[in-house]
């Protein structure tokens, strides 16, 4: 015990107790910070992947496009209903079922 005391008396020790406390807890750049940083940039990167993949796939289509003028065609009448002069379309959406709460 006497070890114990000794050593905390010692100011290099408590210097350094101080230094990695403050440094731990209470300043600009402490450990809670770094770590939602870290966690912030891990969620980025997730985002930045899943938007490298969708731009990935619009390419491909934008290419199929410019081969296929049938699927351009028809992507245009799905998409923005879209039709050719003197003709009609007709929007025929299913019916959702309504939910119910019995409160």
């Amino acid at each position: 015990m006497k070890k114990i005391l000794n050593i905390l008396k010692n100011r290099y020790v408590l210097v350094a107790l101080f230094m990695i406390t403050w440094l731990g807890f209470f300043d600009r750049y402490n450990f809670i910070k770094r770590w939602q940083d870290n966690r912030d940039m891990r969620r980025v990167e997730q985002e930045s992947e899943y938007y490298k993949k969708q731009i990935a796939e619009i390419r491909k289509k934008s290419a199929e496009f410019d081969r296929n003028k049938e699927s351009m065609e028809r992507f245009a009448r799905e998409r923005y209903y879209m039709k050719k002069d003197k003709e009609d379309v007709y929007i025929i959406e299913d019916e959702k079922p309504q939910i119910k709460d019995d409160k």
